[in-house]
């Protein structure tokens, strides 16, 4: 007994150490990995009918998905990022030569009118003193284009590591799409809990976290298109920065991209421009509008997560993982809802007379409209 006991030990320390061995080795590629799974989820649809309507196996359906996805929705978004380094590239560059060229960039944000006009008034009533405020802002705007150029410079270095984690992320959505199944099949019995709890927690992440995932891409994909757009007909400089800026600022619930738009309203209105500044306060409304319109037809009484947990999610997400935690944290935050669900359910089978989803669990007050 006590010799079974001892091999069970040492059995349970060699596992221990094997995952923490491996999970070191591949932690670095865990990310795009756990991507690709909710990708699956949601491209695993579409893969399916493509199947049956070309009559071909998993494996050419989840090839053309696969190649589908990359060239449709994956390609656009890398060039529009990178058309908005460019432009960010293009901005450094000019605030650098104007700075230094006669005049400089302070010397034509203090040369406006009503800017000049505030100035006279303090110079007149006050011991303000224009040249130090000028001397303030030139050194300001130096030290912006130097933060501008560092940024660009790490975002270009991160180049090749970007494409690892695409390339590693899209061979794990395409083996996710022919093996799905099978790798269900796996983790059923590999898992050391009950198979109706384990097939309870997988299914309401896969659920959860797909629909979330699908509705903040959705969500931000709008909110930015209607900025950018506003930033077109109104002639905003750097128009391709600030929509890829504005696109990432979408994922954050309840802020959105109205930090960007607003930004952009009050330009227009200090440079002169109300007709132009209106329609831009147009785009702001509409796109903070389009937030719950957008997020509810995706989900349509779906389970999802509460726009409180969702936001904490992907503030710690980029915390703890950086540009991926936009993702990931979302997810994390679907397992631990999937796993309270099914601990509650197990400790206190009386608090429940029937599974619960986790909109349940958490309402979504978007999917109830």
């Amino acid at each position: 007994m006590e010799r079974a006991q001892d091999n069970q030990s040492r059995m349970h320390l060699l596992m221990a150490a094997v995952t923490v061995a491996f999970a070191w080795m591949v932690g670095p590629f865990l990310v795009p990995v756990i991507l690709g799974a909710v990708l699956a989820a949601l491209v695993g649809p579409a893969q399916r009918r493509l199947g049956a309507f070309t009559r071909t196996g998993p494996g050419v359906s989840a090839v053309l998905a696969t190649l589908i996805f990359s060239v449709g929705l994956l390609l656009p978004f890398v060039l529009l990022l990178t058309a908005g380094v460019r432009s960010a590239a293009q901005l450094v560059r000019d605030l650098t030569e104007r700075n230094t060229g006669a005049g400089g960039v302070e010397q034509s944000l203090l040369g406006h009118p009503a800017v000049a006009r505030v100035m006279d008034w303090l110079e007149a009533n006050s011991s303000f003193d224009r040249g130090a405020l000028k001397g303030h802002l030139a050194d300001l705007l130096q030290q912006v284009g130097l933060k501008m150029g560092g940024f660009l410079g790490a975002a270009l270095q991160q180049v090749p590591q970007l494409m690892v984690f695409l390339f590693i992320m899209l061979l794990a959505l395409y083996f996710i799409m022919v093996d799905g199944e099978r790798l269900g099949r796996w983790a059923l019995r590999q898992s050391p809990f009950p198979e109706d709890a384990t097939r309870e927690i997988l299914e309401a992440v896969k659920q959860t976290s797909a629909l979330t995932l699908l509705s903040s891409v959705a969500v931000s994909a709008v909110q930015s298109l209607i900025v950018f757009v506003g930033m077109l007909l109104t002639g905003i400089p750097g128009a391709f920065v600030w929509f890829s800026v504005a696109f990432l600022m979408a994922f954050l619930p309840i802020v959105g991209a109205s930090p960007i738009s607003l930004g952009c309203t009050l330009y227009l209105l200090a440079d002169g421009r109300v007709g132009a500044g209106v329609v831009m306060l147009v785009c702001l409304v509409l796109a903070g509008l389009s937030d719950n319109v957008v997020r509810t037809l995706v989900i349509r009484g779906g389970a999802a997560q509460h726009p409180l947990v969702l936001l904490l999610s992907i503030f710690g997400g980029l915390s703890m993982l950086g540009f991926p935690g936009l993702f990931i944290g979302p997810v994390l935050a679907s397992l631990f809802m999937a796993v309270l669900q099914v601990y509650t359910k197990t400790l206190r089978p009386d608090a429940v007379s029937r599974p619960p989803t986790p909109a349940q669990v958490v309402p979504d007050p978007a999917a109830s409209k």
